[in-house]
Order: C-alpha cells, then sequence, then structure tokens
C-alpha cells in the first residue's frame, strides 16, 4: 500500500511539474512601504492655538496637518500569476498591512489645571488583488503594469487614548487610558502599479514599482478592550452597551426601551486605507513561454 501511494504522489508530481514548466506560470516574494495617498477623508485638518473665550483655559493642538491615510505602513505580499503570452498576464497577490501609527496631542492649561491627552491609532489588513498585468520589452529589463481590485479582509483600527491632569486647585492629579478596537467588513477598492523586472537569468528577476491603492473601510463593530482610571481596570464595571457598538447602514432608534445588555447602534462611517508606495522583490519564472 505504502509503494502504490509513493508511485502516485510520484506520478501527481511528475505530471505537476511537467505543467507548471509548460505555461507561463511565475511567482513574486516582496514588500515595500506605502505613504499616503488619496484619502477618503480627513484624519485631522488644523493645528495651532485656540483661548476657550477668555476664561483663561488654552487649548493646544499639535495634530498632524492635513488629510491622511490609515493604508500608510509596512506591505509585505506574495503574488502567483500566469502569463498568457509574452506581453499578457494575470496574478493574485496576497498581502499584509503593517500600519504606521498617527499620534493626536491635545493639551488644556490655565492657572489652576492641567490636561494632557494623546491619542494613537494605527491600522491592520489582510489584502486579496487578482490583477492583469502587462509586460513589455525581451532585454534584461522588462517594464510593465498591473491594473486590478484589492479586497480588504480582517481589517483591524486601533485607537489608544491617554489622558493625564493635574488640578492644582484641588491638589489632585490622575490619569484614564482607554483602548478601542474597531473590526469586521470587507473593504473593496483599486491597485495598480508601474515597475520593471530586472533579469538575473532565465528565472530568477528583481523587480521595483511604484503601488497605488485606492481604498476605504467600514468597520462592522467596535469593542472597548481597555480603561484604567489611575492604573485600576475598571472594564469589568462597563456593560455591554457601554463597550460595545455595531455600525449599520440603517437603524430605527426604539426611545421606549433601553437595554444594557446589548451592543449601541451608530451609523456606518469609513477610515481611508489608501496609499502610494514603493515596492521591490524577487520575481521566479516558473516556466515562461518561449
Amino acid at each position: 500500500m505504502k509503494i502504490k501511494t509513493t508511485l502516485v504522489l510520484i506520478i501527481i508530481t511528475v505530471i505537476f511539474d511537467t505543467q507548471i514548466h509548460a505555461q507561463g506560470t511565475f511567482i513574486t516574494v516582496g514588500g515595500g512601504y506605502g505613504y499616503c495617498g488619496a484619502p477618503v477623508q480627513p484624519i485631522t485638518n488644523y493645528s495651532g492655538t485656540a483661548n476657550n473665550n477668555g476664561s483663561g483655559y488654552t487649548n493646544n493642538y499639535n495634530l498632524l496637518k492635513g488629510s491622511g491615510s490609515y493604508g500608510k505602513g509596512i506591505q509585505a505580499s506574495g503574488t502567483l500569476g500566469y502569463m498568457f503570452s509574452e506581453n499578457l498576464g494575470a496574478e493574485l497577490s496576497i498581502g499584509y498591512l503593517h500600519g504606521g501609527k498617527f499620534i493626536r496631542k491635545e493639551s488644556d492649561i490655565s492657572s489652576t489645571y492641567i490636561s494632557i491627552n494623546e491619542i494613537s491609532t494605527y491600522g491592520r489588513m489582510l489584502r486579496f488583488t487578482p490583477a492583469l498585468r502587462m509586460s513589455v520589452g525581451k532585454g534584461k529589463i522588462r517594464p510593465y503594469m498591473r491594473m486590478g481590485l484589492v479586497i480588504g479582509v480582517g481589517a483591524k483600527l486601533t485607537v489608544d487614548s491617554i489622558r493625564k491632569y493635574d488640578d492644582l486647585y484641588l491638589v489632585t492629579n490622575g490619569s484614564w487610558e482607554t483602548v478601542t478596537k474597531y473590526s469586521g467588513g470587507i473593504s473593496l477598492g483599486f491597485a495598480s502599479g508601474l515597475g520593471a523586472d530586472f533579469k538575473c537569468n532565465e528565472r530568477y528577476s528583481f523587480y521595483m514599482e511604484l503601488g497605488f491603492i485606492t481604498q476605504s473601510w467600514a468597520p462592522e463593530k467596535s469593542l472597548i478592550t481597555k480603561y484604567l482610571d489611575n492604573g485600576v481596570n475598571e472594564l469589568s464595571t462597563f456593560t455591554t452597551y457601554q463597550k460595545e457598538t455595531e455600525y449599520l447602514d440603517n437603524y430605527t432608534e426604539d426611545t421606549g426601551s433601553f437595554d444594557s445588555s446589548v451592543p449601541q447602534k451608530q451609523l456606518k462611517f469609513y477610515f481611508p486605507f489608501s496609499s502610494v508606495g514603493i515596492n521591490v522583490g524577487l520575481h521566479i519564472s516558473l516556466g515562461g513561454k518561449k
């Protein structure tokens, strides 16, 4: 029985190997860094100092200027593709986004009270990208272009807020820390790239490209996972309604009753995940057509 099984495996392997090398199959492994692209919405859009109508309080905002995108960060991917001809092919990439942090700082200051709040936000996402690939040239350097869809799954966005205060009048001080995680939902967008393969031999080449992703994501739910009051975990005192939120396209609010054991409901909103980035990696031809 073991001999028969071994023979079958050998035959399957030989057939598969022959089939692959008879076709224009290729794989790529690489990574890069995505910079802020064309976001769907601004993350922060102001900076400066404001006085609260002469009340003695001064709000100092040290924020990221302009717009941004949670698509900023490290990107790693692997691709399986097939060239139908010398110049036209199709590919499927699987990539992971490890988003960089956006940090927002605020302070409220008066002669008797100081409050400082720092909020850091970052995203994560698994991406599937089916695309068409067009190559030109036959020399050592082969320019190419790819265009397709990007499908984001398993997306998560974390918001970590830390507030510290010092009440000089009451001679007290303290701190709060809250961590909220957004998750759920599938994101659809567009991806494209312009690059070139730098051929080493018949099988191996290195590539470098400029990649573009246009994408936004709407979470299905959020959950408060940490609430520290002066270092003490108070999350156990929260009800489900206080900790969890569901985001819907539309809903009808029942003002006649209230149930603290179910999540609260809010309208769906979108986070920007677009980016423009530079990607590099290895291109391996498993059997390009002659």
